[in-house]
């Protein structure tokens, strides 16, 4: 059951991941090899769930 708090932090979290996402990973994405930017674009996501998972729970 989710309790007010975690709205809360979703609506904290949430203006800084949608515009942060694209804007962090254009850079490597058009600066170098495009191997690179599919490691980063995969990786960055997987990272993120990972990192929720463990705090989370």
């Amino acid at each position: 059951m989710r309790l007010r708090s975690d709205w809360r932090q979703r609506a904290l979290a949430v203006p800084s991941v949608v515009p942060g996402f694209p804007i962090l990973t254009s850079p490597r994405l058009t600066q170098g090899p495009a191997a690179n930017g599919i490691v980063v674009a995969t990786l960055l996501p997987a990272a993120t769930t990972m990192m929720a998972m463990l705090r989370d729970g």
